[in-house]
């Protein structure tokens, strides 16, 4: 069913899950939606599951799939991602009417289980209906973490309520939750200290999208330099910054040693920082429809991220396509990756420029590296893998509110 269908047309459905999120789930287009869409697919395999976002997208009433996916009422993105007066950096601009519809939904599916993705959503805890469900907090960042490690040194000093709006958001949600989900053990480490979390908080790792796993880029090379990529929101800061080391430090260097090599820089929603187009050897694509193609056509995957938080889908991607992978230790953190094994390590634009070198000229390299992060992509973190975690966590938790309202 559509994101365009009214809640009050559909018949009531009773139990199951109810996933709620700022941006519509389908089609996924950045790593949220990824982890989003992922949380559906694998509770539709235990019962009813229903998508509730913000804003619609148009696209999706075109897409004929077994899940209701509903929103309440924003006109765009643009319109939620708007600041409300005294908010936090996380917070979100809820349309009109917004608690009012989601009771609605709440009252249609009944569900026995609701999963909120973003701190922005915390004010719909307040609806009527949700006191029969247990709910779900799902942390993909831990937010006032990496708000911190963005937040100019000057500012920490003169504006340190900047991180203290953010974690009280965080305390908000993690007081009106039965559980916490995180990405990896390094965040739930992370999160248990700020907060003092119980130890309802529960790892659930990102898993590589399904649209992936063609065969090995370390066949033979046609292009005469390395085709080099970087994929990532573009209008996030930390891609932003990371798009800008690669085009302004790293393309120079590699373009003095290696002639040939290009570099394709591709995303949701450029920021007008990301000026790939504009230098040598550089591509920009913007909103690309697939990302999948980009792999297939790449030598190497480039990944100079100094900040930010959860861990990056489009680490999980590069392995599952086969293609090697440089990267910082902070790109790589919580998925348990050795470096020289799965992937090679760079800390310096100059570290990059080595890393590039010896994978291009190392085909035993290459060969190593690739069929070592194809095992490993597939023994933890591939799809069926995740869904697997994701539904002994629900039937857990569905499993404890059975016996709570049995003995109540």
């Amino acid at each position: 069913m559509g994101a365009d269908a009214s809640i009050g047309s559909q018949a009531r459905r009773t139990g199951g899950v109810l996933v709620v999120c700022a941006d519509p789930p389908w089609p996924p287009v950045s790593g949220a939606d990824l982890r989003n869409w992922r949380n559906v697919l694998a509770a539709s395999k235990l019962g009813p599951v229903a998508a509730v976002s913000l804003w619609s997208d148009t696209r999706t009433s075109r897409e004929n799939r077994q899940v209701d996916l509903l929103d309440l009422g924003a006109t765009s993105a643009a319109q939620i991602y708007k600041r409300p007066p005294g908010g936090s950096r996380v917070d979100l601009t809820l349309p009109d009417g917004a608690v009012e519809k989601f009771e609605a939904a709440l009252n249609l599916h009944r569900p026995s289980l609701v999963i909120f993705e973003s701190l922005g959503l915390r004010k719909l805890l307040a609806a009527r209906g949700l006191q029969r469900a247990r709910v779900i907090f799902d942390f993909h960042n831990i937010d006032s973490l990496l708000f911190a490690s963005m937040e100019p040194f000057w500012r920490k000093i003169l504006r340190p309520d900047r991180i203290a709006k953010v974690r009280a958001a965080e305390r908000e949600a993690i007081a009106g939750a039965d559980e916490i989900w995180v990405c990896s053990d390094i965040d739930r480490r992370r999160l248990q200290r700020i907060h003092r979390v119980p130890s309802s908080v529960r790892v659930i790792p990102n898993a590589v999208p399904s649209t992936f796993g063609g065969p090995p880029s370390v066949a033979a090379t046609k292009a005469n330099g390395p085709r080099l990529l970087f994929v990532g929101h573009l209008s996030y800061p930390p891609n932003v910054e990371a798009a800008e080391t690669l085009v302004n430090s790293i393309m120079p260097k590699v373009k003095k040693r290696l002639s040939d090599a290009t570099l394709l820089i591709a995303g949701r929603s450029p920021h007008r920082r990301v000026n790939a187009s504009r230098h040598d050897g550089c591509t920009l694509v913007a909103d690309p429809p697939e990302l999948a193609p980009l792999y297939e056509a790449s030598d190497i995957v480039v990944v100079p991220l100094f900040r930010g938080g959860g861990t990056r889908i489009k680490v999980l991607e590069a392995m599952a396509a086969q293609v090697p992978l440089v990267a910082t230790p902070l790109a790589v953190e919580g998925l348990e990756l050795t470096p020289e094994r799965h992937y090679l390590e760079a800390k310096t634009s100059g570290d990059f420029v080595r890393q590039i070198e010896r994978l291009w000229s190392g085909r035993e390299l290459r060969k190593n590296l690739v069929a070592e992060a194809k095992a490993l992509v597939d023994e933890k973190f591939a799809s069926d893998v995740i869904d697997a975690t994701i539904q002994s966590a629900l039937s857990s938790l569905q499993g404890s509110r059975t016996e709570r309202e049995r003995t109540a």
